[in-house]
């Protein structure tokens, strides 16, 4: 096994923390609150470790984003507050769609992609054509070109997602910087996080599938517990800082995605109920 690697930078958490350098950690399963030093959350061993034998292996993966967490660290979260700035804005989106990419959701999802080209052509023969479509139009493969692609190793998978998480943020900072931009702010701690803390909404899109870029939908990001950083169509202009409305939707949808655990600020006897009640409807 190797080091343990943090998803969520050690940085980003502790603007959660109370003096003590600890913060309140509610399991989604609606038991008692930890109050802990983040440390030993959202993380994972070994998760930016690349195979021996691979290409990738002699890239100090993990030494790379720590780099990229120092420069941010020094200037969160009064940066977001500058995002009049275009360039601010363009270097905010490299860093969250960076912070989406090495989220282990990622390497789950790759590998769900994967069985389902694997189950795809099981048994098909080579020469069998298959007709893909998705939004830039359509092509035909075979059954034997399909195979080719598809992971063989957990170490393939393993170089998938560590490949994907370094060559597709630049795709994706774009996706993110072509929308609104909106931050909230609140004078005082409002704002929970959880373990995937970039939510993705539905909105007002009426589309059956969504994604990032699709029309209508609505992405949030606490960026603190007084800053909310909401992507949606609907603002009347890019780039503003507004008072806070309905905290509670917000917070909702963080509590909803969390995987494990949502971070909050303070003690809160009553949102282990809360986190059970809301988990149960989704």
């Amino acid at each position: 096994m190797g080091d343990r690697h943090h998803y969520l930078p050690q940085f980003y958490l502790r603007h959660w923390c109370e003096d003590s350098g600890a913060l309140w950690c509610f399991p989604t399963s609606g038991e008692k609150a930890i109050h802990s030093n983040p440390r030993p959350f959202a993380a994972e061993r070994g998760l930016y470790d690349a195979p021996d034998d691979s290409l990738m292996s002699s890239l100090d993966h993990e030494g790379d984003l720590a780099k990229i967490e120092g420069l941010h660290a020094s200037v969160w979260p009064g940066i977001f507050e500058r995002i009049a700035s275009l360039e601010t804005k363009r270097n905010l989106a490299s860093f969250i769609a960076l912070l989406y990419l090495r989220h282990p959701d990622m390497r789950q999802m790759l590998g769900a992609i994967n069985n389902r080209f694997s189950e795809l052509v099981d048994g098909l023969p080579s020469e069998q054509e298959i007709l893909f479509e998705n939004r830039q139009g359509k092509r035909v493969s075979t059954a034997g070109d399909v195979r080719k692609g598809i992971y063989k190793h957990d170490g393939d998978l393993q170089v998938a997602f560590i490949r994907q998480m370094r060559s597709g943020v630049k795709f994706l900072a774009k996706v993110l910087a072509d929308r609104k931009w909106g931050i909230l702010k609140s004078e005082g701690p409002i704002f929970l996080t959880g373990d995937r803390p970039i939510v993705l909404c539905r909105g007002s899109c009426t589309k059956e599938r969504f994604g990032l870029r699709t029309p209508g939908t609505q992405i949030t990001f606490p960026v603190s517990p007084r800053h909310m950083l909401v992507i949606q169509d609907d603002w009347e202009a890019d780039r503003l800082i507004y008072p806070l409305f309905n905290v509670k939707n917000l917070n909702d949808g963080v509590i909803q995605v969390a995987e494990r655990f949502v971070f909050g600020f303070r003690a809160d006897s009553k949102l282990p109920e809360i986190i059970k009640g809301i988990r149960r409807q989704t």
